[in-house]
């Protein structure tokens, strides 16, 4: 009828619960009996013992029918008639309780009853919820076995550009997939009890067979005319579509497991690249060219300090695995790698004909080959995952800008606690100085910012995202040295505020932006993102004018300002010429 189950701890977990039902039924049906012995109406007592009777022999028959269809339990007919005996056993046990209550009405009795028919109760909810868990399973498990077909097929089908009947042999594979996706979405659609999950199901569903269908037509094209160029490229254009509506349909299964692949393959070269390091060490004594073992000596050091990066982004994408700041860090250590490693490769096999020692040679050859087949997989695992999961720099940029803003309301926090003190060798002329060239540094970034997302260009937007979060980053810090330098305690929440407020319009000003390269034709892109840059402008300045120095000029202007407004509106002192005469008197002196 199914599958097995490979997992034998999901089977006897549900054996365990099927006898924890067993077992609650059991006192249950000592219970009833108990009740049956103080009857005094025998047509009652034997109705007890009846119901109790019933019951026992259902919960025999759940047993045996775990026993059953444990193997089989992914599949929804085995669930089903699993589900239909538990029905059973608890249908028995309401009869059980209903006829003690008629036979007794000891409440000593009729209490106990009723706790054990509770915990058969409780027993029953928790294999019926595990059955649940089995059917979640299946599902998330041919998700994945669709979205790997889906992604084989796919990279053959973009392999495969000028040989049309290969191409359009990937296509079948790809339209079968997604057609049996598209299924196991509607049956998920089906089992779900949230109206709003159904529905976004059922769209995702939708989606991915239009996709699908636009892809058949594609190769139904490539079929006609195998020869003609653009018919390809619209089948590849209509197959990058399709993986795209899958990694959406699935919840970003393909990019997942692209970025599972990548992490793999990130560890493996790291592993790889230090085994050829360590092989370049046991070489040197024995290399008779010390110009190639120099070049061998600096690329090792080289590489030695990139793996540290690279096992640190694999770490972060494991801890985070939906953080696009930890895969944008993942993907860059990759790409990053894969050059000096290149050239480490390169020199090690240079030296290897130079190595006297036949063992260390040998070491050193082996390695450099397990090298460039580990940077091979490196490079292509980094440029999959970057494909699948677009352009990340405009996400990181405001995971970046948020935790910012976090770190503001801890500096708040230890301003309070009078915790906040300067760093070394760190002055608060030195943070304000930073901090007004930061603003201006902000500002520029923003300005490119709001150019690039103006064009639609997502590239050139993403990169001054970037920047944007790294000039706020340091005018953070900035921040914190300023108000560190302060015992004002009012200067310093009014600067921390006032930067916050930066943080959130900052953010906001690339989530208008991040709107205006996903809809570049819409009109009211100019409009908002005008405004929201006037507003990240007002609260640069703002923060900008809460540094002490600015704070005293501000001071004199409101009270030149005032004593302004004072003399043009003719609330001047009254004209007395004999004070005018001490006043120019003294002015002589």
């Amino acid at each position: 009828m199914g599958e097995v189950d490979t997992d034998p701890r999901f089977q006897d977990a549900l054996m365990a619960l099927a006898k924890a039902v067993a077992n609650a039924t059991a006192t249950l049906v000592l219970k009833a009996k108990n009740v049956a012995s103080k009857a005094e109406d025998p047509a009652m007592q034997n109705k007890v013992i009846a119901s109790a009777t019933q019951t026992a022999l259902s919960t025999s028959q759940l047993v045996a029918c775990t026993k059953v269809v444990a193997p089989t339990i992914s599949h929804p007919a085995c669930q089903e008639q699993l589900i239909d005996a538990a029905k059973l056993v608890a249908k028995s046990v309401e009869k059980t309780v209903d006829s003690s209550q008629m036979a007794t009405h000891d409440e000593f009795l009729l209490k106990d009853l009723g706790a054990a028919a509770t915990q058969v109760t409780q027993a029953l909810n928790d294999l019926l919820q595990h059955i649940k868990q089995a059917s979640k399973a299946k599902g998330g498990e041919q998700y994945e076995d669709h979205c790997d077909t889906i992604i084989s097929a796919s990279d053959r089908l973009f392999a495969s550009m000028g040989n049309a009947s290969d191409m359009i042999k990937q296509a079948k594979i790809l339209a079968e997939a997604t057609s049996h996706l598209v299924n196991s979405i509607k049956t998920s659609a089906d089992t779900t009890d949230d109206t709003d999950s159904q529905k976004r199901l059922l769209g995702a569903a939708k989606v991915l067979a239009d996709a699908t269908a636009r892809m058949v037509e594609a190769a139904k094209g490539c079929a006609v005319n195998p020869h003609d160029s653009d018919e390809q490229e619209n089948l590849r254009k209509a197959a990058e579509d399709l993986r795209a509506a899958t990694n959406a349909a699935a919840g970003n299964a393909i990019k997942k497991k692209l970025v599972g692949k990548l992490e793999n393959a990130a560890k493996h070269a790291a592993a790889v690249a230090t085994q050829t390091i360590a092989a370049s060490q046991a070489a040197s004594s024995s290399n008779k060219n010390p110009s190639s073992q120099q070049q061998l000596v600096s690329s090792c050091k080289h590489v030695a300090d990139h793996i540290p990066r690279l096992v640190q982004g694999v770490r972060g994408s494991r801890a985070q695995p939906d953080s696009p700041s930890a895969q944008l860090l993942l993907i860059n250590a990759s790409q990053e790698f894969i050059s000096p490693a290149n050239n480490m490769n390169s020199a090690a096999k240079a030296a290897v004909p130079t190595v006297s020692d036949q063992a260390a040679s040998m070491q050193l050859s082996n390695c450099s080959k397990q090298l460039a087949q580990a940077l091979a997989e490196l490079r292509s695992a980094a440029q999959k995952a970057q494909d699948a999961c677009g352009p990340l720099e405009i996400d990181s940029a405001l995971d970046t800008i948020c935790q910012l803003d976090s770190d503001l309301v801890e500096i708040k926090k230890s301003a309070a606690q009078g915790q906040l003190v300067p760093l070394p060798d760190e002055s608060g002329e030195q943070c304000a100085q930073e901090l007004g060239h930061t603003s201006k540094t902000v500002g520029a970034s923003m300005a490119q910012l709001l150019t690039a997302a103006a064009q639609g260009n997502e590239n050139y937007t993403g990169l001054a995202a970037r920047d944007t979060a790294n000039a706020l980053r340091t005018l953070t810090g900035a921040v914190r040295g300023v108000a560190a330098a302060t015992s004002d305690r009012q200067a310093q929440d009014h600067l921390i505020d006032t930067a916050r407020d930066v943080m959130d319009k900052s953010v906001n000003l690339i989530e208008e932006a991040k709107k205006a390269v996903n809809d570049p034709n819409n009109p009211d892109n100019q409009q908002r993102l005008a405004q929201v840059a006037k507003a990240v402008s007002h609260a640069l300045n703002n923060c900008v004018n809460c540094l002490p120095g600015q704070r005293d000029v501000d001071f004199a202007i409101r009270n030149i300002g005032e004593a302004s407004k004072a003399l043009l509106s003719g609330q001047h002192p009254s004209n007395d010429q004999a004070r005018t005469d001490e006043y120019r008197t003294s002015l002589k002196r």
